[in-house]
């Protein structure tokens, strides 16, 4: 699972190479992980950057997988290293306004409304998910890269999770 900001893996308008994501920034460490250069974040106010671990996993989710299978198909339409990671059908660098509108058609064409949803319901969606795990607190805010505990704000309880702790104190 992966906490990024829509913006860490989207440009806003015009692609930069020195602070948005491109090939050369998806380095496969080991066969079984797989590092993400970040070089510019929202609280990384000294744009230092930060690198993101990430390995391979069971499961129908796999981000070393998807990532692997990404990049070779980057690198077979010839990408540099500086190019971005990330592009649209036309082979444009992702744009954050592309991705939350291509978003949304896809979640009113799965029938849900597309009206809850933006760039930042992916870390909300993250830390729900991982609280639902029973994934502590700590952990999730180490991964969601949160410096103070306003992640527990993002936090969606579910009525399942409700009723099975009423259940639980009986």
């Amino acid at each position: 699972m992966v906490f990024l900001r829509c913006n860490e893996f989207t440009c806003r308008t015009v692609f930069d190479p020195d602070s948005n994501l491109c090939v050369s920034d998806i380095n496969f460490v080991s066969e079984c992980e797989v590092t993400v250069n970040l070089k510019a974040t929202k609280t990384d106010i000294f744009r230092q950057g930060i690198i993101i671990s990430l390995f391979k996993i069971e499961g129908v989710v796999c981000p070393y997988k998807l990532l692997s299978q990404l990049m070779s198909v980057r690198l077979n339409l010839n990408a540099k290293h500086n190019d971005s990671f990330f592009v649209e059908e036309t082979g444009k660098p992702l744009s954050r306004n592309y991705f939350i509108s291509k978003l949304k058609t896809i979640l009113i064409a799965l029938g849900y409304s597309d009206k809850d949803y933006s760039g930042h319901s992916f870390r909300s969606g993250a830390a729900t998910s991982a609280s639902s795990q029973g994934i502590e607190d700590s952990m999730i805010q180490t991964l969601g890269r949160w410096k103070s505990d306003c992640f527990k704000r993002y936090i969606r309880t579910s009525k399942l999770d409700i009723k099975s702790a009423l259940e639980k104190i009986k």
